[in-house]
């Protein structure tokens, strides 16, 4: 794609149920672009769309109507096997809840990801050790997340979403379960992701102290998504 696009969208639709019987449009002609090396927020109040479009934008769910191209490849079209595929090694999902397992290692939570896309051994540890280094948490690489503080866990669980190099990281809330301070950090980190690693970088948030950190804000209502504003 041009411009470095990673993922562009056009007139997105997301409808549930039937018109005239618990019918709820909660994604309505959105079209969006995301490019290498930005952080994009997208922000608005809760049941305005966003959980809904990031779930979309990730390939979770597919459109009621409405293209999806991610590194030139309409995912749309794709069977359900290919487009599992395709998300696993394309995307990055980052979580408000973490959704850590308990019963892995911080450094076996970040191979979990990479053995699902057949890295296995030497290599898997390797990139787990690297990933798990350059995001300052490698002391912990033998603990079990009970063990580790709510920005640890988010600094793993970014580890784990960069496992198999995905061009694309979409975060619903990744600073809703911290503490001012330490949100601040992550979204940091993250922004330095999208400049340092070239990722286009979606992050869904209430949150406005995180705005200055964001290339471009955009606000869902009623299934509509507007830019707010630019930020340089």
């Amino acid at each position: 794609m041009p411009n470095n696009s990673i993922l562009k969208s056009e007139h997105l639709y997301k409808m549930y149920g039937q018109k005239n019987l618990n019918f709820v449009q909660a994604v309505e002609d959105v079209s969006l672009e995301l490019k290498a090396g930005e952080l994009v927020l997208i922000s608005g109040p809760n049941g305005s769309g966003k959980t809904t479009l990031l779930s979309l934008l990730g390939c979770m769910g597919k459109p009621t109507e409405g293209t999806i191209k991610i590194l030139d490849c309409e995912v749309t079209c794709l069977s359900q096997t290919a487009l599992t595929d395709f998300r696993l090694k394309n995307i990055g999902f980052i979580f408000q809840t973490f959704r850590l397992l308990n019963f892995l290692t911080v450094l076996e939570n970040v191979k979990l990801i990479l053995n699902l896309a057949g890295k296995t051994g030497v290599a898997a540890h390797q990139r787990a050790k690297f990933l798990l280094e350059e995001l300052n948490i490698a002391h912990r690489a033998n603990f079990f997340p009970p063990a580790l503080s709510g920005g640890e866990k988010q600094r793993v669980a970014i580890a784990r979403a960069l496992a198999n190099d995905p061009a694309l990281l979409l975060a619903d809330e990744p600073t809703g379960s911290l503490d001012y301070q330490t949100g601040q950090s992550v979204i940091q980190l993250l922004s330095n992701v999208a400049k340092t690693h070239q990722k286009a970088v979606a992050v869904v948030t209430h949150d406005p102290r995180i705005e200055h950190y964001a290339d471009r804000i955009l606000t869902m209502e009623d299934g509509h998504l507007t830019p707010k504003t630019n930020c340089s």
